[in-house]
């Protein structure tokens, strides 16, 4: 993925040492600041040119061009050389344009300017003589005429610098908090209760109703936040309120960025009203009282404090709006700015009134969701926050617009499209990515997807078939959901609630889960997320299963201690594909297994069949998902092993209840690489013919080999204790049939005269060696033992 960080060890090199030399450039260390064209073109081709400083080289083909709109101008990039460097050259090839283009360096937000450069050559590289010592470098283009087509900068480096994110195990989101819609205060509770997660829209008008004065009870109760929230909440509805727009009194209206005339859009400070916003909500909502001269209330609004009805809280709906031009679009910086004053006015500096933790260190700040999942956008804020928040990123939770469509999200479509055909998984995968390498603490959310019903509408689900549209907003709804969850998203919310108009083709005015406000007759589509929800709302994604079928995609979900499990099993196709007499096998005999189909009118789905003690189903699958929920035998166990990319030392304390290696490790796909021992070894490439480990042995060591991080669970019963493993001269690969850590001297004690080294990937262990490095065995690892001669290693629990 791009801009993966490195952990690299501190070296200084001294400046003496190395003559000039071409830093090596690419897509890495890019980071478009702008958001606008592909930056990465600036870099792209710094092989096939060659070395244009000291030798005569070949002209760049590709150019970064940021686009003809003069209101988006000047642009910028930043170029993270990753790692001091004292500079000497820089060297831009003029293709052609004119107009200016600066250079600078040094410390980001306080930059030196080092080239000022009027392109006016043509089909000519430009060298530009610099003496800075800097890990950044800023190119800003002053002009839409100007148009660079390749970078080369030179330089000696002076020291490597460390950057160190620390992966974090995050918990699996249940379906019932992560299918979620979009929704208003006017629509009624029962309606927006089908999600377990309500992002509610919510005009910045509808409480600030004057200047500096807050109502939260509206027209006599007509509007009664107070009372909506309480009910969500009774409901079981994480509420999220979107707080969207400006207000005229504060000297922007409409959509326009919360500013005076006279403020600068770019710091922090000049968002001091909306920052004051958040505060007052957060201290109604949050779970903090405070006091209440703190409170801005209008006359008859009753003073109220730390009610907990709220954790999470938007701060904007798409700052990304391109289409709405200047006043509707924000730049990473600017809306970095407004979000660290609204986070915690800016790390307190605007003081008690303004920001959501300061009134209340438990919410949550919600991210407006981005018109595009442009991860630029967020890599920029990522920046800005390390030079002016010290690091500190101002948001809890990173926040994504996508509608599976023709044109590929939201612009000039003519019709939606079924998620497999948007691999609408795999670009939720990159933004998964992305949040895991670089801001592993926060949740991701996408809170708008969805499809019209009107026939000529351009983000239309269109029948086809035996499907109506209806049907087919539905299905698509649900199939979305699932590949949303399997990407690794924490919450989906759909758009929206209602419809606007049945009769309007208008792009989203169709997007409903029911009819039109004051109606809110419940469409397929109502019936289709409750019954989602409600079968699989006590279980999170597990794994996507090999089907065996091209034709069949097939999901797992269970919950924490595997005492439910659940398929879904579905066509990802729009075509009116069916696989008649589809046979889905378990691992062993369940005691229960049940098949439910999605249909109208039925909030919790139709149990086709019901089956007792079988090991598996025939089931005819549609583009239509069925769900099939097993019930376990209740004397199985589950091991769960958290692997690495790269190698892993593994062993099984359970017994599996298929003990194939494709059974045990099928759920890892494509990740799964090679598994080796002391005696054979198994390649996912191979044919099963030339396979030396056939099935797996608990208590066994064994070496795997992952393609990326994994959880496994295999599922079986626990090893008979005591258990006897014979040891031979020499080196021993051992697993751990127990469930439980122990220390080695009580694991060897026995046989401690025999052993001089245990060891694994993290360390070592010799018997009076005080520099020991392990100390315990661990259950669900493996271990190499160096015995002096034959011996028998007794377990016991």
């Amino acid at each position: 993925m791009k801009k993966l960080l490195s952990l690299l060890s501190l070296i200084i090199i001294s400046t003496t040492v190395f003559a000039q030399q071409k830093i090596q450039l690419s897509a890495e260390n890019i980071i478009n600041i702008s958001t606008w064209g592909n930056a990465d073109l600036l870099v792209d081709e710094q092989e096939s040119v060659g070395d244009p400083l000291n030798q005569t080289v070949s002209n760049p083909v590709t150019k970064w061009q940021p686009g003809y709109t003069a209101w988006n101008y000047p642009v910028s990039v930043v170029i993270d050389l990753k790692h001091e460097y004292q500079l000497s050259n820089i060297l831009l090839f003029d293709s052609n344009g004119s107009g200016k283009i600066e250079f600078y360096g040094g410390t980001p937000f306080k930059w030196d300017t080092l080239s000022t450069y009027n392109q006016d050559q043509y089909q000519k590289w430009k060298n530009m003589e610099v003496s800075i010592s800097t890990r950044y470098v800023m190119l800003t283009i002053w002009e839409k005429n100007v148009v660079p087509e390749e970078i080369f900068i030179y330089g000696v480096l002076k020291q490597v610098n460390t950057d160190v994110v620390i992966p974090v195990n995050r918990p699996k989101a249940l379906m019932k908090d992560f299918v979620g819609l979009n929704g208003f205060i006017d629509d009624p509770v029962d309606v927006l209760a089908v999600g377990g997660f309500l992002r509610e829209y919510h005009n910045w008008s509808f409480t600030e109703v004057a200047a500096n004065t807050f109502e939260f009870n509206r027209w006599s109760g007509f509007w009664d936040f107070d009372n909506y929230y309480q009910k969500l909440k009774a409901a079981g509805v994480t509420v999220c309120p979107c707080l969207q727009n400006t207000v005229d009194f504060h000297g922007a209206p409409g959509r326009e960025k919360p500013l005076y005339l006279d403020e600068d859009s770019t710091n922090p400070l000049s968002y001091k009203e909306h920052a004051q916003l958040m505060f007052q909500y957060a201290a109604r909502y949050g779970t903090t009282p405070v006091d209440h001269s703190l409170l801005l209330l209008n006359s008859g609004q009753e003073a109220k404090s730390g009610l907990g009805y709220i954790t999470y809280y938007e701060n904007w709906n798409e700052q990304d709006r391109w289409w709405e031009g200047k006043n509707g679009w924000w730049s990473p910086f600017e809306y970095a700015a407004m979000s660290s004053a609204d986070y915690d006015g800016h790390k307190g500096e605007l003081g008690m009134g303004y920001g959501l933790k300061t009134a209340d260190a438990n919410t949550k700040l919600v991210m407006s969701g981005l018109a595009k999942t442009d991860l630029e956008y967020i890599e920029s804020m990522v920046f800005w926050s390390k030079f002016n928040r010290d690091g500190s990123f101002p948001a809890d939770v990173l926040n994504f617009h996508h509608y599976s469509n023709d044109n590929g999200g939201q612009g000039s479509s003519t019709k939606g499209i079924h998620p497999e055909a948007d691999s609408l998984k795999f670009r939720m995968k990159k933004l998964v990515a992305f949040r895991d390498t670089f801001l592993p603490l926060q949740e991701l959310w996408l809170t708008e997807f969805g499809y019209d019903t009107h026939v000529q509408s351009v983000q239309r689900a269109s029948a086809y078939g035996s499907y109506t549209s209806y049907q087919v907003q539905a299905m698509w709804l649900v199939r979305s959901y699932l590949e949303i969850a399997a990407a690794g998203i924490d919450r989906a919310a759909m758009y929206m609630s209602r419809d606007v108009d049945v009769t309007d083709a208008t792009k989203y005015s169709t997007s409903g889960l029911t009819n039109v406000k004051g109606s809110w007759a419940k469409k397929d589509s109502w019936y289709y997320v409750s019954t989602l929800r409600k079968q699989l709302g006590d279980m999170f994604f597990d794994a996507e299963i090999n089907s065996g079928n091209e034709n069949v995609l097939l999901y797992r979900f269970r919950n924490e201690d595997n005492t439910k499990q659940a398929y879904v099993a579905w066509c990802p196709t729009a075509n009116g594909t069916t696989v008649a007499n589809y046979t889905l096998s378990f691992d062993a005999a369940m005691e229960q297994a049940q098949v439910i189909d999605f249909v109208n009118n039925d909030i919790d789905g139709d149990t086709l069949f019901t089956y007792n003690n079988v090991a598996s189903v025939k089931i005819q699958v549609s583009e239509r998902p069925l769900i099939i929920k097993i019930l376990p035998q209740q004397n199985l166990q589950s091991q769960n092993l958290q692997l690495k990319k790269g190698w892993n030392l593994i062993s099984l304390q359970i017994n599996p209840v298929n003990a194939a290696v494709d059974a045990v490790f099928g759920a890892l796909n494509s990740n799964f690489e090679t598994l080796k021992n002391f005696d054979g070894f198994y390649s996912s490439n191979q044919a099963a013919v030339f396979q030396s480990i056939k099935t797996i042995n608990s208590g066994s060591g064994y070496l795997i080999k992952l393609t990326a991080d994994a959880d496994l669970t295999v599922v079986g019963s626990l090893v008979e204790l005591p258990m006897v493993q014979n040891l031979t001269k020499g080196w021993n690969l051992i697993g751990v049939p127990t469930s439980k850590t122990q220390t080695i001297e009580t694991v060897f004690t026995a046989i401690s005269q025999k052993i001089t080294t245990i060891k694994n990937f993290d360390g070592f262990y010799e018997f009076g060696n005080p520099l020991n490095s392990i100390t315990e065995i661990e259950p669900g690892k493996a271990y190499l033992v160096l015995a002096t001669e034959n011996c028998k290693l007794e377990w016991k629990e």
